[in-house]
């Protein structure tokens, strides 16, 4: 197995571990599943069907139950609307036939994302942030992900505290979080 394998292995446990809360979901996610069965003029425009199709029930499903009742808006929410609240998405026990599309599908959303959505239809889904505020936050990412993002660390204050073949750990300024996570940069906020 090569060293760079590895090291994901290695690392990978205490990346979970550092981000996710006691429920094992990372911080403001909600995951959703479904089974979906979808029939078209051929598989592959079943299973398009199918994703679009589903990512809307669930998202749905999802409101409905924050706010304890259908607010009636759905038919103004876009597809894209909706997928900028998807997080990821995963597809298990996946079968296809000429015309039918049948899959369980995991939807992992954005809380935040989803209240923004909400507040510009006026609705409030009691969903707070944890307050980012000016405090300084230790963070820990992979040493690859570090040397490719490293302008853009720079541009948002960041401090390396150390640095090895394996992690990278900084300090950041608590307020620049949102800029940091648009780097798309796979970290771990440490205690």
């Amino acid at each position: 197995m090569s060293d760079s394998i590895l090291k994901y292995l290695l690392f990978l446990p205490l990346l979970a571990v550092w981000r996710c809360p006691a429920d094992g979901a990372p911080c403001g996610l909600e995951t959703r599943k479904t089974e979906i069965k979808q029939m078209d003029k051929n598989s592959l425009a079943a299973k398009q069907k199918a994703l679009s199709t589903a990512s809307r029930e669930v998202f749905r499903k999802l409101v409905t139950e924050k706010l304890g009742r259908d607010p009636g808006i759905f038919p103004k929410i876009s597809d894209d609307q909706i997928q900028e609240c998807i997080h990821d998405y995963s597809i298990e026990n996946e079968k296809y036939s000429d015309s039918y599309y049948i899959a369980e599908l995991s939807y992992r959303f954005s809380m935040e994302k989803i209240s923004d959505l909400m507040k510009t239809f006026g609705l409030d889904l009691g969903y707070s942030r944890k307050s980012e505020s000016s405090e300084v936050v230790k963070i820990a990412v992979y040493a690859d992900d570090f040397l490719r993002q490293t302008a853009g660390l720079e541009e948002l204050g960041a401090t390396v505290k150390s640095f090895s073949s394996e992690m990278a750990t900084f300090t950041i300024n608590g307020k620049d979080l949102d800029g940091f996570r648009q780097l798309r940069i796979r970290y771990a906020r440490l205690p």
